[in-house]
């Protein structure tokens, strides 16, 4: 049995064979897992969106000179409405977690406005949904082997661009995908 904290700010990278749909070449960062199921932002997913977007979209003041064309990422398929910022110090805004020495989430709008205002000095990733897992049913995914475990980097999130994130993620625990198979021989 996984333990619930053994998962919770790790990466789950997909498995190669984790064909078609959402999770496919898909790295998740964890951020709860518990006895009533299991959250995380999708990190290989950006949206059409950019933060100028989103901005605009609440009616937050944007400075003329900022360039805010950063894509916004699809961080799952649940709640695609709810917000989360992932950022790189510990910084202290209305609503932060830090979720290790590296990393925090912040889920306030006071985040957002400075950003409008160019006054975030820290590397930053905006989130819309995330993916979602009832109670046992990650479990179960772990028991079956669809998904890996690699530690949350944020030189992977936040310097990797995201259609190169998933083959990083296996780099960084020193697996060759050309080389894997799930295909058991016997002797």
């Amino acid at each position: 049995m996984i333990k619930e904290q053994a998962v919770a700010h790790k990466l789950l990278v997909a498995m190669p064979d984790q064909a078609g749909g959402f999770f496919e070449k898909s790295v998740i960062l964890m951020l709860e897992h518990n006895k009533q199921g299991a959250m995380g932002l999708t990190l290989t997913h950006p949206s059409e969106n950019s933060v100028h977007d989103v901005l605009q979209n609440l009616s937050l003041p944007i400075k003329d000179h900022l360039n805010l064309e950063q894509r916004v990422m699809v961080g799952g398929p649940v709640q695609a409405d709810r917000g989360f910022i992932l950022h790189n110090k510990a910084t202290r805004w209305e609503n932060t977690v830090t979720l290790n020495e590296q990393l925090s989430m912040t889920v306030s709008l006071d985040f957002l406005r400075a950003i409008g205002e160019d006054a975030v000095d820290e590397d930053y990733q905006i989130f819309l949904g995330y993916a979602g897992w009832g109670a046992g049913q990650l479990e179960e995914e772990l028991k079956n082997n669809v998904w890996l475990f690699a530690e949350a980097d944020p030189h992977l999130l936040f310097e990797t661009p995201p259609d190169l994130r998933w083959q990083a993620a296996f780099n960084s625990i020193g697996i060759n995908t050309n080389r894997l198979s799930r295909v058991v021989g016997h002797a």
